[in-house]
């Protein structure tokens, strides 16, 4: 094995706040020195890392290797092989396979699999059977088999007795819950929040009240009476009314035409020339930034919302 040098690259970790220049040493496939400047002395092979950031291993927290069940999309070993090629030392696989996750016997398979990769595969286990939202799984035979978290990850649980429950066993045992809560009473349209944009497309979208907690109780735009508030950890946020950000809604405004009016995207070209000649108030501007809240205008992602 040789003895490898990295020279010139921008140390980054986030434990010990380090963020500056330096040489990696790598004797016998570990690190065997970091300082501002090494001797290629004893070194086999010198890279000049000038431009490029080196950081520990990065951990990935929502994956979906599809093993069991959709391995023909993917599995544990392809899966990690990935991770480890971009740098993911560790990765938390979701539970929503085919069968999910909801025994220990599936847990000691992922955990199994997870050995053969190179990598630490961290598997979470569901939250209710089958992701049907009705009965709470085994969460202390799950956890005594490796479980490191609970989630039925893309599915709401609506059961507010079940999120409940859920929520004082995980304290209980001390691990983290990823809930995917989101109301469908108010979800027409997946993927695009509901407002001029959603109308420009020709789609209702999704209310912001799915994922907030409503304003005043009646019926929403959908027909349906708002719920009562329950008690949530959303994982995927894409409304800023559910961040309930502190910023105003003016400064918004402004900082969203001028991230629009620069930028390189033509979705996002298009949509400030429309919109700027609508004078839109500061309640329309507000529900575009929803709408690009799903992703940056500047990255490949917005286009899909077209």
């Amino acid at each position: 094995m040789k003895n490898l040098l990295i020279k010139n690259a921008r140390l980054l970790d986030p434990v010990t706040g380090n963020n500056r220049p330096g040489c990696i040493g790598i004797k016998n496939g570990r690190i065997a020195e970091i300082k501002d400047d090494l001797s290629s002395e004893g070194y086999d092979e010198t890279v000049d890392a000038k431009g490029l950031v080196c950081t520990p291993a990065l951990c990935d927290v929502h994956v979906h290797f599809r093993d069991p069940g959709q391995t023909y999309k993917e599995d544990i070993l392809t899966g990690a092989a990935a991770a480890k090629r971009g740098g993911f030392a560790t990765v938390i696989t979701m539970a929503n396979t085919v069968p999910t996750v909801s025994t220990p016997e599936l847990i000691e398979y992922v955990l199994t699999e997870g050995k053969k990769t190179g990598i630490r595969v961290v598997p979470s286990a569901t939250v209710t059977y089958d992701l049907k939202g009705k009965e709470l799984t085994d969460f202390d035979a799950l956890y005594a088999a490796g479980a490191k978290g609970f989630t039925d990850d893309g599915i709401p649980i609506t059961d507010e007795k079940i999120v409940i429950a859920a929520m004082n066993k995980a304290k209980e045992l001390g691990v983290p819950l990823s809930f995917h809560e989101e109301l469908p009473s108010f979800i027409k349209n997946p993927g695009v929040n509901h407002g001029k944009v959603s109308e420009a497309m020709g789609l209702y979208g999704a209310e912001s009240a799915a994922e907030s907690k409503p304003e005043s109780s009646g019926t929403s735009g959908t027909g349906t009476s708002e719920p009562a508030s329950e008690p949530e950890q959303p994982e995927p946020i894409k409304t800023a009314k559910a961040l309930d950000a502190p910023e105003s809604v003016g400064s918004r405004m402004t900082r969203l035409k001028a991230k629009l009016a620069g930028s390189a995207n033509p979705f996002g070209k298009a949509l400030f020339n429309i919109l700027a000649k609508d004078n839109l108030s500061e309640d329309d501007w507000q529900d575009v930034e929803d709408t690009l809240l799903l992703a940056d205008v500047g990255a490949e992602a917005s286009e899909r919302l077209v």
